[in-house]
């Protein structure tokens, strides 16, 4: 395991070509760890925080959405997920995805974890 200052990449300059209150794109330069450099290293920056709820009812059932997709042309099955709002706590913003996206609400709520693309996500389970 590397010591936490270790950096094997090292960026050496950034560029944002796409800006919108949904995503940011930018092209990073990088140098890898053989020494390697690459110039227009693809880099997707999402600028506000989002909340994704697993459900599970007292029957230990799993509560998802049937969600229809038009960009692609598909349904599946979804967690209830969503943004969290400025000046919101991302507990508020599962209940409230939740109780948005399913018309149910939780009694009590344990963190999962965080999934991190590029800034920090919280997952939150509700039981």
């Amino acid at each position: 395991m590397m010591a936490d200052d270790s950096k094997p990449w090292h960026v050496l300059g950034k560029r944002r070509i796409y800006t919108s209150e949904w995503i940011n794109l930018d092209f990073w330069s990088v140098r890898l760890p053989d020494g390697t450099a690459i110039k227009d290293y693809t880099v997707l920056d999402y600028p506000r925080p989002a909340v994704a709820v697993l459900p599970i009812g007292a029957d230990g059932r799993v509560l998802m959405i049937d969600h229809y997709r038009f960009i692609t042309d598909t349904r599946g099955w979804e967690l209830p997920a969503g943004r969290v709002d400025p000046g919101e706590s991302v507990d508020a913003a599962a209940g409230r995805e939740l109780l948005e996206e399913t018309g149910h609400s939780a009694a009590s709520s344990t963190t999962l974890g965080q999934y991190i693309p590029r800034t920090d996500r919280a997952i939150r389970c509700f039981t």
